[in-house]
């Protein structure tokens, strides 16, 4: 399975480093880099060019909270991943207050974006299996609610054909 990722940073240079961390693993992952947070809420518009997001927390135009907080206000629920160098437990805890599903902090080393991957393919796969969940559930109201109908058309039917034939059927 290919995971889009939208990485959304204000470096460039971490942007590079991600791409390249995240997709050299055999996890499947594509990354996408941008460094502008109102370029990413507009690429976030479409709902299936992307299966998670990873971003920073603190950038100039518009913090990763702010973000989050937009995305989730649209409806939108989205994994949603912070990697930032603001390692402040208060953050983390308001992120995931948010609807954050993981908080990391930028720290050397590829064993970390082992780590990150593996949360970016768990939170995915939850996400996948609860929309999943979510679209049978919403399939099965919907037969329910035309069988409904059904039913009550054909009492209808039934209660007319009563009155016009009379009771005896002539």
């Amino acid at each position: 399975m290919m995971i889009n990722v939208l990485h959304i940073d204000d470096d460039e240079t971490m942007g590079v480093l991600v791409k390249k961390s995240l997709e050299s693993g055999q996890s499947g992952i594509k990354v996408v880099s941008v460094t502008s947070s109102l370029e990413s809420l507009r690429l976030l518009l479409n709902p299936h060019d992307f299966q998670c997001v990873l971003s920073d927390y603190q950038m100039p135009e518009m913090d990763g909270m702010r973000i989050l907080i937009e995305l989730r206000s649209r409806g939108d629920d989205l994994p949603f991943l912070f990697l930032t160098g603001q390692g402040n437990e208060d953050i983390a805890r308001e992120a995931f207050k948010a609807g954050a599903h993981d908080y990391f902090t930028k720290e050397v080393g590829f064993a970390h974006y082992d780590r990150i991957a593996n949360s970016i393919e768990q939170a995915v796969r939850t996400y996948q299996s609860e929309r999943s969940k979510a679209d049978a559930e919403k399939k099965l109201r919907e037969s329910q609610e035309r069988y409904r109908m059904l039913f009550e058309k054909m009492l209808n039917a039934f209660a007319l054909h009563e009155v016009i034939l009379g009771s005896d059927g002539r």
